[in-house]
């Protein structure tokens, strides 16, 4: 009767479901039956035959589907498996949270398919709060980083016609504290705290200023290695502004309470520019800025808009590079907290020229100099030099005009660090101006649970007893020490401990909380170990292991071991670390435990994309560094890809030009790339990947790569064919990279605005003459390109926005050397 095997058959559920037979004869009735019931049409499923062929169709497949089906033809009856996988792998889950967290829904799929998120039924988009993600449309997120109370309800995903679903609770803080109330007959404290960020171009006296401010001399001060926060924390007197120092034996600073004085804490940023990357980590919106200047140095030279990455040298690329950046955590228009008036924006900044005294002797000798000019008509009575009056035009009138980026400017002050007044008043003056700045911080002022001030006492004492870095289970213990509710410790716990990061007491991230870092000082020395300027690591010169880190960026192991040795607690001898771990019984464990505080520290790493295991066709699992490596031309990179052999063709660019691009947002682009695509191999098996510039292979025989580069506040991309492929179109990987930026951009809170552009494909790099932006693509349909000839406006967009009939995914066998 039949003429067809009868194979088991696998579907996903949603998907369409086809079982088929063929018999000898037309004439031959053909009858579907699951288990005992013969199969009826409805309107998900359709029973059609054609000449010896009958096919039963499900439209959208169940897992009630699966099972065992009979097809009956005549007296003859076979038997088929069929098997409906369910679409969902993971299923959303319920999720319970304090309000203010970051709650986030996570679903997979077995099949990629795109969905739509719901919330009581209506349609979510992302949103500056609200980032909806999905990787290879595998795995869906939802992700809302700051809950309120409006959030509680019932979220769903379809996916082909499937939902599901999952409920939000919000916890009220007022509802956990009230608890507390009832329970220690007590009450909430009011918080006051102030963190201050000292940012500014290496050698102009940060660090100095910081000593005058705490009131310390500033004899034998060097130029700062990393981040320098020890021992530069103060109270302030709430009513009379007094800024309270402690010194040898008198009472530490965690005596004083919590209502009456305020916590003052300094962050010293080293000014070298290989720091930078590493800067975004503890950057704040909560933060007041000072950022300093000698004013004695040039600063009417380009701004850094002008400027190549790691290229701008003068006061004025300076200024204009970190108040740039400051200004990337102004959420324009969607967080009322970061605007003050009309003329102010949150954080606040205050810009500190240092050096007056250099200034005021230039001033004398440029005045001899001018009256001299001006008797022989060679010069005007207005060109006086470096003075403080041409800084402030400078900065008013050339640096920040009408750009939005000035409304954070408080203040410009003038001092000296190495020739102060008598009285050294002016510094007093300044910390009045942080004391009254710090009034517009969101977080002045935080009502809190007095078992947070509580368990903030308590980790003061181990910061005390210089223990740094605990497990989170030693932190619930804590928690629980301190009358935290025994139902809703983890809840509270991280709660609290959110408040504490955003503030800047600790550092803690949710995804990887198996350690809490109590001092941030020994995260601090941590990316010191790996992310210094190579003046500062000369006993590793000698090391080839460190010649492959500047060349490669490579990280191995060796390598990595040695680096940990310059963190003191990381670098413990056996019985060092059993006695540094006094409450372990054993020795094994203290190591262990060692042990798994390094693997945290590069998790850490990992997370701010410091450094990356990069996917690669040997699949190793190898670390790398991008921002060590020394810098390499793309002319340079061409001419070892052998690109310009003249059988390789060069697409149009396709970049992101960004009003301004902080040094760390281009290696979290680069490291999204590293995720997706495979790095090419050049020379004797070395990464194609550079400082700011990777190359990848996009598809199996290595024909295809695809270079992503930085280049003046812009992302460019461009694929090189080693094999004539026409037709091919680029418009996923496009897509991807504009989705990228997006998702960055919501996930660190940071406001960044680009525009698209193309870009002839000679030109290396892509410099920002000749470009063709999309919003005017419509008004040219020609373009003249110095370079060639001439281009058409539908030959730079051909490659990268019309999909072609060819496909990538077709040429993946053969082979090619390039």
């Amino acid at each position: 009767m039949f003429t067809s095997e009868f194979d088991p058959v696998y579907c996903i559920e949603g998907g369409i479901l086809q079982l088929k037979c063929t018999v000898y004869s037309e004439t031959i009735d053909v009858h579907w039956f699951k288990g005992d019931m013969e199969i009826k049409e409805n309107e998900n499923m359709h029973i059609i035959w054609a000449d010896k062929t009958h096919l039963i169709t499900f439209k959208h497949a169940k897992v009630s589907d699966s099972g065992q089906y009979w097809i009956v033809a005549g007296k003859v009856q076979k038997q088929l498996e069929v098997t409906v996988q369910a679409l969902f792998k993971r299923q959303l889950k319920n999720i319970t949270i304090m309000e203010g967290l970051e709650a986030c829904f996570e679903c997979e799929v077995g099949k990629p398919y795109p969905g739509v998120w719901y919330k009581d039924g209506k349609e979510l988009k992302s949103s500056s709060n609200i980032k909806i993600d999905a990787i290879q449309e595998s795995v869906h997120k939802l992700t809302i980083f700051q809950t309120a109370l409006d959030h509680k309800g019932k979220y769903e995903i379809k996916i082909n016609d499937i939902l599901s679903g999952a409920d939000l609770d919000i916890k009220m803080s007022e509802h956990d504290r009230s608890i507390f109330l009832e329970a220690a007959k007590n009450g909430t404290a009011v918080r006051y705290n102030i963190r201050i960020i000292l940012v500014g171009k290496q050698r102009v006296g940060k660090t100095c200023l910081l000593r005058r401010l705490m009131n310390e001399g500033i004899e034998g001060v060097e130029s700062t290695d990393g981040i320098n926060i020890e021992v530069k924390k103060c109270k302030i007197n709430l009513q009379t502004k007094e800024w309270i120092f402690t010194k040898g034996n008198e009472s530490p600073l965690n005596e004083y309470p919590n209502d009456q004085y305020a916590d003052c804490g300094f962050w010293d940023f080293a000014g070298q520019k290989e720091f930078y990357a590493t800067h975004q980590t503890f950057l704040s919106r909560n933060a007041i800025y000072l950022l300093v200047v000698d004013v004695s140095e040039d600063f009417v030279m380009h701004t850094y808009n002008n400027m190549i990455e790691n290229q701008f040298d003068k006061t004025g690329e300076y200024i204009d590079f970190w108040l740039d950046n400051i200004h990337c955590y102004t959420v324009n228009g969607t967080d009322e907290s970061m605007i003050l008036t009309n003329d102010l924006l949150n954080p606040p900044v205050i810009i500190i020229g240092t050096g007056m005294d250099k200034v005021q002797v230039i001033h004398l000798l440029t005045n001899v100099y001018v009256e001299q000019k001006i008797k022989q008509n060679q010069t005007s009575e207005k060109d006086t030099g470096k003075t403080k009056e041409g800084f402030e035009r400078f900065i008013n009138n050339k640096l920040l005009r009408e750009h939005p980026k000035g409304k954070h400017l408080r203040k410009l002050c003038f001092l000296s660090n190495t020739k102060p007044s008598k009285d050294k008043k002016e510094f007093q003056i300044l910390r009045n101006d942080i004391f009254e700045r710090a009034k517009e911080i969101p977080k002045w002022g935080d009502n809190l649970p007095i078992r947070w001030i509580f368990l903030e006492k308590e980790i003061d004492r181990l910061t005390d007893n210089k223990e740094f870095v605990i497990s989170y289970d030693k932190a619930k213990d804590l928690a629980s020490k301190c009358s935290f509710s025994l139902e809703e410790i983890t809840l509270e716990l991280d709660s609290f401990l959110k408040y504490e990061h955003e503030i800047g007491n600790l550092i803690f991230f949710e995804d990887i909380k198996s350690y809490i870092i109590l001092e941030p000082k020994w995260l601090v020395d941590v990316f010191k170990c790996f992310v210094a300027p190579f003046q500062f690591q000369n006993q590793f010169i000698n090391m080839n292991e460190w010649s492959r880190l500047q060349s490669t960026g490579h990280l191995p192991k060796m390598l990595i071991e040695k680096l940990f040795t310059k963190v003191q607690v990381l670098n413990l001898t056996e019985i060092e670390a059993f006695a540094f771990e006094e409450r372990n019984e054993d020795k094994t464990l203290a190591l262990q435990i060692l042990k798994e505080k390094k693997a945290f520290a590069l998790e850490i790493m990992e997370k701010f994309d410091i450094i990356v295991k990069p996917i690669t066709a040997e699949k190793n699992e190898e670390y790398y560094m991008p921002c060590m490596i020394e810098a390499s031309g793309v002319d340079e990179i061409l001419d070892t890809i052998n690109v310009r052999n003249g059988q390789c063709s060069r697409t149009s660019w396709f970049g992101l030009q960004f009003n301004f691009l902080p040094p760390a947002f281009f290696n979290h682009i680069l490291v999204t790339f590293l995720s997706k695509y495979s790095l090419s191999i050049v020379g004797k098996g070395r990464l194609a990947i550079y400082r700011g510039i990777g190359v990848f292979d996009i598809e199996a025989s290595n024909c295809q790569k695809l270079l992503v580069c930085l280049s003046e506040n812009t992302v460019a991309m461009q694929v090189w064919q080693f094999e004539k492929r026409d037709g091919l179109c680029y418009h996923e990987i496009r897509k991807y990279l504009i989705k990228t930026v997006d998702i960055l951009r919501q996930k660190y809170r940071i406001s960044i605005i680009y525009q698209c552009f193309l870009k002839c494909p000679d030109k290396i790099p892509p410099g920002i003459g000749e470009r063709i932006y999309i919003n005017d693509v419509q008004k040219k349909a020609q373009h003249h390109c110095p370079e060639l000839d001439f281009q058409t406006v539908k030959d730079l967009r051909r490659c990268w926005f019309e999909v072609c009939l060819k496909s990538l995914r077709k040429f993946t066998n053969s082979k090619c050397k390039t």
